[in-house]
């Protein structure tokens, strides 16, 4: 008779396989409930984000889309000669970004070449050994029939360089460009099919307007400090720089598509090139400056009062457009600056970044305030940029 002290083998291993299907049903549970959580959907508000610097790991995409801006009427877009040696465009005569182009597809005043003809001393041929006197004839002993000695081949028989065709010469720019920079270019065939925005694009197809924008991009990037551009990557924000001839929507002349950990920059040469340059990079800038952590938090006090952005849902105040009334205490340099902050930002940028100053920028305007907000938290991020050193775009500051 079994002791009833204890129990059967039978109820003891039912007792233990019971414990055991509760365990992982346990578990199972508690798994089920972790995947639920980490499946459901986050709202990330963007501008938030953006602005603290301990939430780097999520990748928060912007795209910024530039319009040509609609304040004042037409006239022609003259950007000066370019200067050929790659160096600053001083003679630019730079338009106020206020202009309006006449066409979206205005190609004739911006065709120059930097000279594909020039010859490239790297390229050179040397003159074939073939030309050195035969080494297999050797003197006969008698001097009657000894060789006569032989002539130097003459100048005009020497090979002549090579000379670059302008394809070489635009991708030994765009080499150059990329070298210097630390960034990557991409024109011509190589931006066929590339579409961003929602938009599709058209590529440049003519080597000596390839060209002439090629120019005008390291001239204006040659306006920043050294490593500039090359910081920015380092800190995890890579740039390419795509130029096309426009977009498929009319009037868009430049856009951003960034990340904290890439950039995207493209412009539309169809339009003046320096100011959607300026304009886009400095969205490139802020973004970096937002995952250091500056987050323009007071940004709203440099606006009038009650005033919303019209994407906020406020309207515009064309009063107070300086491109409209040319008036300095004016709070915005034109119409497209009262679009949102980022892009009154990247508006003001093109007016600091323009050759002549613009009187909204006369110390203690409304203007002047914003754009020293701004140099002072470029100068607080950026390594490469000193506080002791006048920077281009603080010339009129």
């Amino acid at each position: 008779m079994p002791n009833e002290e204890f129990p059967t083998k039978k109820n003891f291993d039912l007792t233990f396989f019971a414990k055991l299907l509760i365990s992982v049903a346990i578990v199972l549970l508690v798994y089920g409930f972790y995947l639920d959580a980490g499946n459901s959907t986050h709202l990330i508000d963007a501008e938030t984000s953006s602005k603290e610097s301990g939430k780097q790991e999520e990748v928060i995409t912007v795209v910024d889309i530039y319009h040509w801006d609609e304040s004042v009427g037409e006239m022609d877009i003259d950007e000066g000669p370019i200067d050929e040696s790659g160096g600053n465009n001083t003679g630019s005569g730079k338009t106020n970004s206020t202009t309006k182009s006449s066409g979206s597809g205005k190609s004739g005043n911006t065709t120059k070449s930097n000279g594909g003809s020039k010859s490239n001393s790297g390229s050179s041929t040397k003159p074939s050994s073939s030309t050195k006197p035969s080494s297999s004839t050797k003197p006969s002993s008698s001097p009657s029939t000894s060789p006569k000695p032989s002539t130097s081949p003459s100048p005009s028989s020497s090979p002549t360089p090579a000379t670059p065709t302008l394809e070489q010469t635009n991708n030994n720019l765009r080499n150059q460009i990329q070298n210097t920079y630390g960034v990557t270019v991409k024109y011509g065939l190589e931006t066929a099919g590339y579409s961003v925005g929602g938009m599709s694009t058209n590529p440049i197809t003519d080597a000596s307007r390839a060209n002439a924008n090629l120019v005008r991009l390291n001239n204006a990037m040659s306006l920043y400090p050294n490593d500039f551009f090359r910081e920015i990557k380092n800190g995890g924000i890579p740039l390419t720089i795509y130029l096309i001839e426009s977009f498929s929507i009319q009037g868009v002349t430049g856009v951003t598509d960034s990340s904290y950990s890439y950039a995207n920059i493209s412009i539309a040469v169809a339009y003046p090139f320096d100011d959607t340059f300026h304009h886009e990079n400095y969205h490139y800038i802020e973004r970096y400056m937002f995952k250091r952590g500056i987050s323009f938090s007071s940004w709203s006090g440099y606006n009038p009062s009650g005033f919303e952005y019209t994407t906020a849902g406020g309207r515009l105040m064309r009063d107070e457009s300086f491109a409209r009334t040319g008036a300095q205490n004016a709070y915005f340099v034109n119409d497209y600056a009262q679009v949102s902050a980022d892009e009154d930002r990247a508006s003001t940028f093109e007016y600091m970044m323009h050759s002549n100053k613009a009187s909204c920028l006369n110390s203690g305007q409304p203007i002047w305030r914003k754009a020293s907000v701004m140099s002072s938290s470029i100068d607080s991020v950026m390594n490469s940029v000193s506080p002791h050193t006048q920077e281009y775009w603080e010339r009129h500051l």
